[in-house]
């Protein structure tokens, strides 16, 4: 595969389908949101911050490295199906003991934040268990994504109409989080039984060994990806210890909402080109400047998006301003909207490091490096985010945010870069 092109006729209903499953997923924080801290106030909201993160930590689990390992293992097994049952059903009934497992979580949740927090967290458990049957890295390798764009777009724009419907008042807010993930987990237990018949797919019951050995093929990319928590999700976390104040958590909180929304315009385009690359860096067996080329063809294309995006949203900025009711609105969210701005530029390191680093590296066969890489990139920005939140506060968080990437980015081209002379 020598070029890597924009996809026609049947490819393009694959990335127009990658489109809408990432718009679906931006529903949910720049609507239900901003809309939840108007309604439940900066104290409860920011506990419900708070509470998420516990469950992203629970969704890293369940997700281990099972998004670029089962990629690569269905595309090398799509003709047989046997082969396919066998790989669904070993990751399936992996992420079931992982979840069960990372309930063990809970007891700390309520010794460091109390019994509220636990309840929120528990509601939000909904989400990471909707992932288990939610098996998007079947769909991704075969590049079939309309039936799961399709359900997963209902139940999103269901959450929303419910939260909008019966969300009204700070008591009411209390039970968002459980109609965020009853509404995930409904979409993902269609598009399980979906998958099965579609595919043919038969499962299979495998036990504990077999899970096991499945759980320590995918350990390095699982140690990648719950690294990245330390310096994408854990900054709300160090914020409630170091500032503890409700309102600046919640800004905070809100304009990472806003940036996981942005990220989820670019975010189709890279799993677009996530099976190809794995095709066309196949009979490579280390990163060098010939895979680095390759992967890059990929990388720009995802960059000029993200500069034309930004343009388009300060020229948008720009003219809704003259608007006295936009303003009045966005005003109200000043403080998030300017956070979002800084943090925003962890996007443009992001690509690379995803392109590059999550897939580039770990098919390479470099998954031990690239782990240690993002688990040293997490371990900085712990230090980094504790120093800049106590000095700057939220400033000081989204600022760490954005050097994390640069940190790690380095990193990634040094894999690259090191043995050329």
């Amino acid at each position: 595969m020598d070029q890597i092109i924009l996809p026609m006729n049947k490819n393009k209903l694959n990335f127009i389908s990658l489109v809408l499953i990432q718009a679906s997923n931006a529903v949910l924080p720049i609507i239900i949101f901003p809309y939840l801290l108007s309604v439940a106030g900066v104290d409860l909201y920011s506990k419900i911050a708070i509470a998420e993160i516990f469950s992203i930590v629970v969704l890293a689990i369940v997700i281990y490295g099972f998004e670029i390992d089962g990629v690569k293992k269905v595309v090398a097994a799509l003709d047989d199906k046997d082969e396919l049952s066998r790989i669904f059903s070993s990751i399936f009934f992996s992420r079931i003991t992982l979840f069960v497992a990372s309930l063990s979580i809970t007891p700390i949740v309520y010794l460091v934040y109390g019994y509220e927090v636990l309840l929120l967290t528990c509601f939000w458990l909904f989400v990471p268990l909707s992932y288990v049957f939610q098996n998007t890295y079947f769909f991704l390798a075969a590049e079939k994504n309309h039936p799961i764009a399709a359900l997963n777009i209902v139940s999103r724009f269901l959450a929303v109409a419910l939260i909008l419907l019966f969300v009204k008042t700070v008591e009411e807010s209390f039970y968002a989080p459980v109609i965020i993930g009853a509404c995930y987990l409904i979409g993902a237990i269609t598009t399980f039984f979906f998958l099965l018949y579609s595919f043919q797919i038969k499962v299979k019951w495998v036990g504990l060994r077999e899970c096991f050995l499945n759980l320590n093929d995918s350990f390095h990319v699982f140690l990648s990806n719950a690294s990245v928590l330390l310096y994408r999700d854990i900054n709300v976390i160090i914020l409630s210890l170091v500032i503890r104040d409700a309102s600046v958590i919640s800004s905070y909180s809100l304009a990472e909402k806003f940036v996981k929304c942005f990220q989820a315009v670019f975010r189709p385009v890279s799993q677009y080109f996530f099976p190809k690359v794995v095709s066309s860096i196949r009979g490579s067996t280390k990163p060098d400047m010939f895979t680095f080329l390759k992967i890059l063809k990929s990388v720009r294309i995802q960059i000029l998006c993200f500069f034309a995006m930004l343009f388009l949203l300060f020229m948008f900025d720009f003219v809704v301003s003259y608007s006295d009711k936009y303003y009045a609105y966005i005003n109200s969210y000043m403080f998030s909207t300017q956070l979002f701005f800084i943090m925003s530029f962890s996007i443009l390191f992001g690509i690379p490091n995803f392109m590059l680093g999550s897939v580039g590296l770990n098919v390479l066969g470099y998954k031990r490096y690239f782990a240690g890489a993002v688990l040293a990139t997490g371990l900085i920005n712990l230090t980094v985010c504790y120093m800049l939140s106590t000095f700057f506060g939220a400033i000081g968080a989204a600022i760490s945010f954005v050097l994390a990437e640069v940190v790690l980015m380095i990193l990634v081209f040094m894999a690259y870069f090191r043995n050329v002379k």
